[in-house]
């Protein structure tokens, strides 16, 4: 924490975001009341009969190196992929620019001299 205050820069504001906070998080409104998270569908536990496991645990297995090269692959051809699409819609972007301007006339000049 300095010391000393900036003299080109002023210290930030914090009254407002906390004034802000507290009008925000005051009042629950009414639809809201009846939200009871522990009953929420997410919240639910499900009871699991059978076999459960076992868990993998840990990191995944090591790659095998045909694995490494078929995953450098397909990373080279989404980034080639992404390359092309970023293209076309460069292209297609340059296209609509210099339609625009064809279809614009020039300003005609005026004579101011009288």
């Amino acid at each position: 924490t300095p010391t000393t205050h900036s003299a080109s820069m002023a210290p930030k504001a914090t009254v407002w975001m906390s004034l802000h906070l507290s009008t925000s998080l005051g009042v629950v409104p009414d639809p809201m009341k009846a939200w009871k998270p522990e009953m929420a569908p997410q919240a639910m536990v499900i009871e699991m009969k059978g076999q459960t496991g076992p868990f993998n645990t840990g990191p995944p297995p090591p790659m095998t190196d045909e694995e490494k090269a078929n995953e450098a692959r397909m990373l080279v051809s989404d980034l080639l992929e992404i390359g092309q699409r970023q293209r076309q819609a460069y292209e297609e972007a340059q296209r609509q620019a210099n339609a625009r301007a064809r279809a614009t006339p020039p300003p005609v000049a005026t004579d101011t001299k009288h």
